[in-house]
């Protein structure tokens, strides 16, 4: 029977097994390097008489019995995908270019690898590697075996699978006064192409803490559900208020087909007031604010002096309308919030990003204070020692809220590194209005594009 030429394609193998099968691992990110070689093997098969089958791995040195094999070589085309292939090299050389085809002479043990880099779309990407050599075959002429060169050729398939994961820049949680979740937080996510048939064993949710010298260090990770959901639970872990926190989500994690996705920033930020009036902005008024509640306030249109006046609504003289604190009087008729954005400012550098409110009717006026949260009561009282802050504040100017924004980082940058600092973070506000409009916070970049937007109602 006449000798043939078979061509295998080899996967790396995950040591893992997902309901009694080994995964195999066939997929990267899109536009990038797959983390293991594609490695294809050669072999030189033929059937002596008596139907004895000989196999022979192609190699560069024949081994000793075997004279009639010579050097293989294995080419590497991408037909599908968009992707690059190029000599694999260990370590990998960096300056090699990827190409649309590459031609592998160098091997070991009769293999042949080529690196592979991904395509930009998320898709199969295939690589058809076509084994060629050269082989001597015996051959009968006048009764005598003779051994004569042929040219023989076959080719393997590799498919791997380009995945993009789509998450939103951040995730809002709510932590109670000890720091762990107060709500399971279910984390969204898209993988690309959809197609792709992936199991929940190979998908995770790490997560990562960023102390206040920029150290980063992994607190965990946890494990997709039946459902393919990521969920992090109440309990599972302690957020410190001094540390930043994000989380990414994690495809065939700690393996070479890993697949990251791009940080998901944890935000613990919210504009909180004083829902239940007790003089401090706790735990209880932040989930309130989380969930979304409504608060409410009466408008400041009546007319106070200094430490006069009547409290009559409706006047003709309303305190709104002067751009100032009428006294310690006018200051009852103020309703602190908690501008709780210390995440943010670790996030988005106030020195390089803008940070606004908004009133789309333009019915609040605000003051900055230097109050804390757990002291909201303090403008209306003063301190334990001292009638302040409700002196100075008695003789503060307000600032409009207007539809375009107003730049907290122009009106003073260090109430904002106060925030960040020291756990400050008061305003008091006043309407001047009737209005269902909620108060809002945003951010923005250099090119003024709102990269963060939150809202009290």
């Amino acid at each position: 029977m006449p000798p043939y030429l078979t061509v295998l394609s080899s996967y790396i193998i995950d040591s893992r097994v997902s309901n009694g099968a080994i995964v195999k691992i066939d997929a990267g990110k899109v536009d990038d390097v797959f983390g293991a070689p594609l490695t294809a093997e050669m072999f030189y098969t033929e059937v002596e008489a008596g139907g004895t089958l000989r196999t022979f791995q192609i190699l560069a040195e024949p081994p000793d019995g075997a004279p009639y094999l010579n050097d293989g070589r294995m080419e590497f085309n991408v037909v599908q995908g968009g992707g690059g292939v190029k000599r694999y090299t260990k370590p990998d050389d960096p300056g090699a270019p990827f190409s649309a085809s590459v031609i592998q002479t160098e091997e070991t043990n009769g293999q042949y690898s080529a690196a592979l880099k991904l395509g930009e779309t998320p898709g199969k990407n295939t690589v058809v590697a076509t084994g060629k050599v050269t082989a001597l075959v015996p051959k009968i002429v006048d009764g005598e075996l003779i051994m004569e060169p042929k040219e023989m050729s076959d080719p393997t398939v590799f498919e791997v699978w380009g995945l993009k994961i789509t998450v939103p820049e951040y995730q809002t949680i709510t932590v109670n006064d000890e720091g762990y979740l107060a709500a399971d937080v279910t984390f969204q996510y898209t993988i690309e192409p959809t197609a792709y048939p992936y199991q929940p064993v190979n998908l995770s949710l790490e997560i990562f803490e960023v102390s206040s010298t920029g150290a980063e260090t992994s607190m965990g990770f946890v494990q997709a559900d039946d459902q393919r959901k990521l969920i992090l639970s109440t309990g599972t872990a302690q957020f410190s208020r001094e540390n930043t926190y994000y989380a990414q989500v994690v495809f065939n994690r700690g393996l070479d087909g890993e697949v990251r996705s791009d940080k998901v920033f944890l935000i613990r930020s919210a504009l909180i007031p004083d829902y239940d009036r007790d003089g401090k902005i706790d735990y209880a008024d932040r989930k309130r604010a989380v969930e979304g509640d409504t608060f409410y306030f009466w408008i400041n249109d009546d007319d106070d002096v200094f430490a006069e006046g009547s409290d009559i609504p409706g006047g003709v003289m309303s305190d709104h309308g002067d751009m100032m604190v009428d006294g310690v009087r006018d200051l009852i008729d103020f309703f602190p919030v908690y501008l709780d954005i210390k995440d943010l400012l670790n996030i988005f550098d106030p020195g390089v990003y803008g940070y606004m409110l908004h009133s789309e009717d333009e019915s609040v006026n605000f003051v900055l204070t230097d109050m804390e949260p757990d002291r909201a009561r303090y403008y209306l009282t003063g301190n334990d020692i001292s009638l302040e802050p409700a002196l100075t504040l008695g003789t503060a100017f307000t600032r409009p809220v207007n539809p375009e924004g107003t730049l907290l980082n122009f009106i003073s940058g260090d109430f904002l590194e106060k925030i960040k600092n020291d756990g400050k973070g008061i305003i008091l506000i006043e309407g001047n209005k009737k209005s269902t409009k909620p108060l809002e916070l945003a951010v923005y970049d250099e090119s003024f594009v709102k990269v963060f937007s939150m809202k009290l109602n």
